[in-house]
């Protein structure tokens, strides 16, 4: 064999491996960047969001959205503070983003005014109370438990996918017009 082909040969072979290196490095790196969870967003950084007029969740923790003068959202994992609440902003909306929580974790927001929540699958409870407004969209899917309590608002526009509850107190009816889509049992509370 002619030196040249020898030279070409073990170049090609030589970049062959290189590349086999290269991504058998990144999926083994790659992938376990992916199962690392991200650091909770810390008090101190949950104080600072304000100014959010829609939230969308999706987490291993329930939601509870309430009515108030200024901005707050607190985050209350029971026992030792296991799991995360990863916390930002996309515009107007306060995402709320949290995994490896116990049972019983709750989120509590509070907010001048609410426009839209999003649910995702995932989030065993959501209650909005105590809101005043012309209109209100709540999307949700999985089977979550959602209940309305002592809002004024004149019309809800809720979407469900999966077969979640829906609990709405006749307080909240009263007030309004509630126009509902998808697949979700309806009851009305006390």
């Amino acid at each position: 064999m002619k030196k040249s082909r020898r030279l070409i040969r073990n170049t090609i072979l030589a970049l062959n491996g290189i590349v086999v290196l290269y991504v058998g490095a990144n999926r083994l790196y790659g992938s376990e960047e992916r199962t690392r969870p991200s650091q909770s967003t810390s008090a101190a950084e949950l104080a600072m969001l304000r100014d959010f007029t829609a939230i969308d969740v999706d987490g291993d923790f329930s939601v509870d959205i309430v009515q108030d003068a200024a901005y707050s959202v607190g985050f209350t994992p029971p026992g030792t503070g296991q799991g995360r609440l990863v916390a930002s902003m996309r515009g107007d909306t306060l995402v709320l983003r949290g995994f490896y929580n116990a049972p019983a974790t709750r989120v509590k927001v509070g907010m001048p005014q609410l426009a839209r929540v999003v649910a995702h699958e995932g989030v065993p409870a959501l209650t909005v109370s105590g809101f005043t407004a012309a209109s209100v969209s709540l999307r949700f899917s999985g089977n979550p438990q959602v209940v309305l309590r002592n809002n004024g608002v004149r019309e809800w526009h809720l979407f469900a996918s999966g077969s979640g509850e829906l609990q709405i107190d006749k307080a909240s009816l009263s007030a309004s017009k509630v126009d509902l889509k998808g697949h979700a049992t309806l009851t009305v509370i006390d």
